[in-house]
């Protein structure tokens, strides 16, 4: 099966790789201020470490939509 990946260029794999590892460690250190845990922070594949992984992926959903302007209107 072939991966999106093996048709970029080396450079841009690179690139790619580093921006999320960016925009991770950016979002860790703004739930860590808010006071939230952060998946790594906890035993992989337990109830807790669930919960924040799911909390961490609607926190970069949310983030998402900021940085594309796609903000949602309150009902």
């Amino acid at each position: 099966m072939s991966d999106a990946s093996d048709h970029l260029p080396a450079r841009w794999e690179s690139l790619f790789h580093e921006e999320a590892r960016g925009l991770n460690l950016a979002l860790g250190a703004i739930r860590k201020a808010q006071g939230k845990r952060n998946p790594g922070d906890m035993e992989p594949g337990t109830p807790e470490w669930q919960a924040a992984l799911a909390d961490f992926a609607a926190d970069l959903l949310s983030y998402s939509d900021m940085l594309c302007g796609e903000k949602k209107k309150p009902d």
